[in-house]
């Protein structure tokens, strides 16, 4: 339990409500660190499935994203690139 409501269940203490959505699937990760995604071809009933597609509906998901710390790496580098090239263009 996450409160100290024992008489009673909390909505927070009783999970997703799924009266409003009753249809859902779950699918795993796959693939390597740093490569990992998800495909996901629905079938009829499954949610995203589009009845009267020329062709299946397929979703691909990636979920990896640059850390935080490689972006600022990233940025403070190129900022050291293009201040480079100014100091280059003004010595003579």
């Amino acid at each position: 339990m996450y409160s100290d409501n024992t008489e009673t269940d909390a909505l927070a203490d009783v999970g997703l409500p799924t009266a409003m959505s009753p249809n859902f699937v779950n699918v795993d990760e796959s693939g390597p660190e740093g490569l990992n995604g998800i495909v996901y071809t629905p079938s009829p009933g499954q949610p995203g499935f589009v009845a009267g597609a020329a062709g299946p509906v397929t979703f691909v998901f990636v979920s990896d994203v640059p850390e935080p710390s490689s972006m600022v790496l990233l940025v403070t580098g190129g900022a050291a690139l293009l201040l480079r090239k100014r100091l280059a263009q003004i010595r003579p």
